[in-house]
């Protein structure tokens, strides 16, 4: 689909109307006793619908004297889907008083041309003066012409209603699906919508309940179109609609000042009107191709935040949202509350979500949004889809999703709307929302206390130098959360493709990876015999034993590591992880080392350390020496607000912006220490010590995918009992450290590190999750 508001004059493009159509217009003429006279000069336009504009008089000889009068004449295209010439003039009759102050006349009916073209005649608004769309108005202006658009499509081309003394409102029902197939129809999008989830890599049917979008786990934004959803009938209201009401379609004038007169305005191209069509069509339609006018330039958290704010717009407005999308939105809702009566009012908002749900999907296929706006409303779609699907009620009393059900993210600064964002479990939690303090603020009586952190540093990304895994003194990205402040784990669809102006395809992750599909059935049926034997013979020896060849990452290892470490960071990525309560984030590592007269580890020797993180990343840490089986006393260190190095780096919320710090960092490695297993370093640190939301774990996937000199060792089983997948990197001497990741949430299970035929270290990330707690009980 070309898109919206190309009907723009272009003054480059001078045409002379063709010979065929000046001799038709000229017959036509000759039977009714006038003339036509065509413009040859002025511009002659495309509509988005391909339609020709051109510019002429029509003078009428049965009238004494002769009368003229200016006309715009549209051509629409031969075998053009349009039905203008029809909906025009019923669109005229529906409310006399309305179109004759709101829609343009049409004077004279449409002809057909012998090539098949239809040529429609209408009346020159502001007698061919220049006129404003609502597409080039900005700050009050455009708010005072949207709500006096909004408010006289709901009050005075569809009064009287509830608020003018009528009781009730037109209502009617129809299944889920049928409602989004008609809002797709309305501008002929039923087939290119299914064009362009395929260009941005979601899926083209609704078998599949979620998709992948830039390591992100989102609903299959066409789910609703088919079964079991699809099929629950929904009530709405309906009433005359436009049809494809967007900022160009509504034009006016300008006072003698050169302001725009709000109260003038006037509707054109209305070859999608009807007159029972939902009347949240208009609405939505209006407002969302509006607030695309400024996705561009909010802030990545703003533009989550005003997805939240389409799709809740009961809601108290995210306070991170402000600007004129603000009041778009409020407009809408507030003249919608006061034409609907009571009891209709939660229909209205169930339909005005599902409506959204469809101009979305129906703005991702006007191609001349660009990539980047185009991927934000598909986005918007699924999740105003998930939301849609969240209020269904059930006999349960549970909403229809069920334990799977699809709940969008709640967007929004700590302490906003929607409470505690569920999606937000980066390990610093707003201490105020669950009622506590930072650890470090009451440290027990005797305990050491770590000295604060450097200060200097005013922004959320700063660089510093900390003590790390690679070595001390290497200078770092941090992406540093400042106290009392929760960061996003979600980005918006915009800030995630092209730049402006570069509106090229762009293949996204999922794409990306199924094209490589063909030549991973070709390595797998290779290497199927390995993994059996891996999975056979897979696993570490337990302490106390020498270990085999099987285990030891040197044995027979399956070359498409980055093949199998992209299909794991696929998996990650779709993982629904159930909100966790507690004002802690807490881990416990079981590490056993070899001491330097010890050959092979012993299986009674190990420590357990257990961590707590409070909000302000102040943190209290024990440790419990295990020897020979028994237990030593626990030693505890309290660390004041990021003063603790387990904290530094804190890794980036946004899997996009993670990537690029993992890559920074193995950048800043030391020279002996060779990439593949900086990056593994790292990988391992941010598992350790923070609670990595699926689109975190993905992402750090997906990195070492892109790692070159890492191995995939196959299937594998840790120290507890638990399955997973092993990759190992040599580190640039002669030693190697090898992962094992959980199959289907990429979570890390253990690591080792070895040197030579020795493991001289194994750790098992035993617990990681939240609590209330801070005890010392040990390790599970």
């Amino acid at each position: 689909m070309t898109g919206m508001g190309d009907d723009v004059v272009d003054p480059l493009h001078q045409r002379t109307p063709s010979e065929l159509l000046r001799s038709e217009l000229q017959k036509l003429a000759a039977t009714r006793n006038a003339t036509f006279h065509l413009l040859d000069g002025r511009p002659a336009r495309r509509s988005h619908t391909d339609a020709e504009i051109h510019y002429g008089t029509y003078t009428d000889h049965n009238l004494h004297p002769p009368r003229t009068r200016k006309l715009l004449l549209k051509v629409l295209p031969a075998g053009a889907r349009s039905r203008e010439p029809g909906r025009h003039r019923r669109a005229l009759g529906a409310n006399r008083e309305f179109a004759r102050e709101h829609l343009v006349g049409q004077p004279l009916d449409p002809v057909r041309l012998s090539d098949g073209r239809w040529v429609l005649f209408f009346e020159v608004a502001n007698g061919g003066d220049r006129l404003w769309s609502l597409d080039e108005l900005a700050g009050q202006d455009l708010l005072d012409t949207f709500r006096a658009v909004v408010a006289a499509l709901l009050h005075g081309w569809n009064g009287a209603g509830p608020a003018d003394g009528q009781r009730g409102l037109p209502v009617d029902s129809v299944p889920v699906r049928t409602y989004l197939r008609r809002e797709l129809a309305a501008t002929d999008a039923q087939t290119e919508i299914y064009e362009a989830v395929r260009e941005f890599g979601f899926p083209v049917t609704s078998d599949e309940p979620w998709t992948v979008d830039h390591w992100r786990r989102e609903p299959n934004p066409l789910r609703l179109l088919d079964a079991p959803y699809g099929d629950v009938e929904t009530w709405y209201c309906y009433g005359l609609t436009h049809g494809d009401l967007h900022g160009g379609n509504v034009v006016g004038p300008r006072d003698g000042f050169g302001k725009p007169l709000p109260g003038a305005f006037r509707l054109i191209d209305l070859d999608g009107f009807e007159e029972a069509a939902p009347l949240s069509r208009d609405l939505v339609c209006l407002l969302l191709t509006t607030v695309l006018r400024f996705v561009p330039d909010l802030e990545p958290a703003e533009s989550d935040a005003l997805m939240e704010y389409l799709i809740h717009p009961d809601r108290p407005c995210p306070p991170n949202l402000r600007g004129p999308v603000v009041d778009l939105v409020r407009i809408v809702r507030e003249e919608s509350l006061r034409y609907s009566s009571p009891d209709w009012v939660s229909e209205l908002r169930t339909q005005t979500r599902l409506s959204l749900v469809g101009w979305a999907l129906v703005c991702a296929t006007y191609q001349n949004l660009g990539p980047r706006r185009r991927r934000w409303c598909l986005v918007l779609a699924a999740r105003a889809s998930a939301a849609f699907e969240q209020d269904l009620p059930t006999d349960g009393g549970r909403s229809a999703g069920g334990s799977g059900s699809l709940e969008p993210p709640r967007v929004g600064p700590p302490g906003g709307a929607g409470g505690r964002p569920g999606w937000a479990s980066t390990t610093p939690v707003p201490a105020g929302s669950q009622g506590g303090v930072g650890l470090a603020e009451r440290p027990p009586p005797g305990r050491h206390r770590a000295q604060d952190p450097p200060v200097g540093w005013t922004g959320r990304t700063r660089f510093h130098t900390v003590d790390a895994p690679l070595g001390r003194g290497h200078r770092l990205l941090q992406i540093y959360p400042p106290a009392r402040e929760v960061p996003y784990q979600r980005r918006p669809v915009d800030a995630m493709v092209d730049e402006p102006g570069q509106e090229g395809r762009r293949w996204s992750p999922l794409t990306r990876c199924l094209t490589a599909g063909a030549a991973l059935v070709v390595t797998l049926a290779a290497t199927v015999g390995v993994a059996h034997h891996l999975g056979a013979s897979s696993g570490s020896p337990r302490p106390g034993t020498e270990r085999g060849a099987a285990g030891s990452g040197r044995g027979p290892v399956d070359p498409t590591a980055p093949q199998q470490l992209m299909d794991l960071a696929l998996r990650a990525a779709r993982v629904a992880d159930e909100p966790e309560k507690g004002r802690y984030a807490y881990f416990c590592l079981r590490i056993w080392a070899l001491d330097r007269d010890e050959r092979t580890l012993r299986q009674d020797h190990y420590r357990d350390e257990q961590f707590w993180i409070a909000a302000d990343a102040s943190v209290r840490q024990s440790a419990v020496d295990v020897v020979a089986g028994r237990r030593m006393p626990a030693t505890t260190s309290m660390f004041s607000p990021g003063a603790s190095t387990v904290m530094n780096p804190v890794p980036a919320e946004d899997p996009d912006v993670l990537r690029r710090q993992l890559r920074e960092l193995v950048d800043q490695r030391p020279h002996e220490r060779s990439a593949a297993a900086a990056a593994l370093d790292w990988v391992l640190h941010f598992h350790r010590y923070h609670l990595l939301t699926p689109g975190q774990r993905a992402a750090l996937l997906a990195q070492l995918a892109d790692t070159a000199a890492l191995v995939y060792q196959g299937d594998y089983t840790d120290w507890n009992g638990r399955h997973g997948a092993a990759v190992s990197a040599p580190d640039g001497t002669d030693g190697q450290v090898t992962a094992t990741f959980d199959r289907q949430t990429g979570r890390l299970l253990s690591h080792e590190r070895i040197r030579g035929d020795a493991v001289t270290s194994y750790t098992s990330l035993r617990t990681s999750g939240r609590t209330d707690v801070v005890s010392q009980a040990g390790c599970a």
